[in-house]
């Protein structure tokens, strides 16, 4: 938290990670087809807390991720 004693206390956040995701579908008769993606992800987050007990807060957020899958798989 940026600034903890005020009511409402801002927070920012920021976020690096690995995806990797995997979609695949078959047909009644037969055809099957699937692919996957992989790449990197980045994301940045603002918001604002509430306290309403020494250990629990709630507040809104916004979240902004991007993205770029530098491998691409197709299976038929």
């Amino acid at each position: 938290m940026l600034a903890p004693g005020l009511r409402l206390a801002p927070w920012v956040g920021l976020g690096l990670g690995y995806e990797w995701t995997r979609y695949a579908s078959a047909e009644v008769g037969g055809g099957e087809t699937e692919l996957g993606l992989r790449g990197f992800e980045g994301s940045l987050q603002v918001g604002g807390a509430w306290r309403l007990s020494p250990r629990f807060t709630v507040g809104p957020f916004a979240s902004l991720s991007a993205g770029r899958y530098d491998s691409y798989v197709s299976w038929s």
